[in-house]
């Protein structure tokens, strides 16, 4: 199929064939009641850096909040914690893989160092949790030692 952008600039109307541009595409979210699009090309830099931060906020936010809960929580068990670290990691390499090439080098470094704190963080839940674990089996174990004699 092919794909092509209609610009009508000063009078003067012309075809420009988008498979030819480099660009971010993506899928619009549409309702049925407008035109059904497949899918939008971005070809504007400055633009497609405000797109994908605003994705990636979106995204990081709700990696934030789940985050949060996980932390503060102190029933949290290493299943949890796991769960979040494996999601901030997909986050990660989405926005090494996808993203990295559209997006500008300041706001990609900010965003990595986003996703490092955070994962620092759960990361740092995760050992706590650990030694937990592996301080109630110690105490288990001297109890059963202690009930024995």
């Amino acid at each position: 199929m092919s794909q092509y952008k209609v610009s009508k600039e000063n009078l003067k109307k012309e075809l420009l064939n988008l498979t030819e541009l480099e660009g971010y595409t993506f899928k619009p979210k549409t309702k049925k009641d407008y035109l059904e699009v497949d899918d939008i090309k971005v070809v504007d830099k400055e633009m497609i850096n405000n797109i994908l931060s605003t994705k990636f906020s979106k995204t990081f936010k709700k990696l934030l909040v789940l985050a949060l809960a996980c932390i503060n929580d102190d029933e949290a068990d290493e299943g949890d914690v796991s769960i979040v670290l494996d999601e901030v990691e997909l986050t990660r390499e989405i926005l090494v893989n996808r993203y990295k090439k559209f997006l500008s080098n300041q706001e990609f470094q900010s965003n990595l160092k986003k996703l490092r704190l955070l994962d620092n963080e759960l990361r740092v839940k995760y050992m706590e949790i650990k030694k937990r674990a592996i301080y109630l089996e110690v105490m288990e174990t001297e109890e059963k030692g202690m009930g024995g004699r």
